[in-house]
């Protein structure tokens, strides 16, 4: 994930990369598992857990699209998320 934040697009992961990357995940059952864990410790969060940073500062920078690319890769959800 910390790759899709630099601050210089070219350093961040093509839509390529980001499908094989979502393949591998959809693919492992340790990633799965993870999470499957993760999400249920998200919906046992309060609000009243969560801090907010009212200083925080959000940037963004337009990334270029081609949407002929956008078909490289076409990812489908795994029938086993719960909901």
């Amino acid at each position: 994930m910390m790759k899709c934040w630099n601050m210089v697009p070219e350093k961040r992961p093509t839509a390529k990369e980001l499908c094989d990357i979502f393949t591998e995940w959809q693919n492992s059952e340790n990633i799965f598992l993870e999470l499957s864990e993760s999400d249920k410790k998200l919906k046992n969060l309060n609000s009243d857990d969560m801090q907010v940073y009212m200083d925080s500062l959000y940037k963004s920078s337009f990334i270029s699209f081609n949407y002929q690319d956008s078909k490289l890769c076409e990812w489908e959800m795994p029938d086993m998320i719960d909901e």
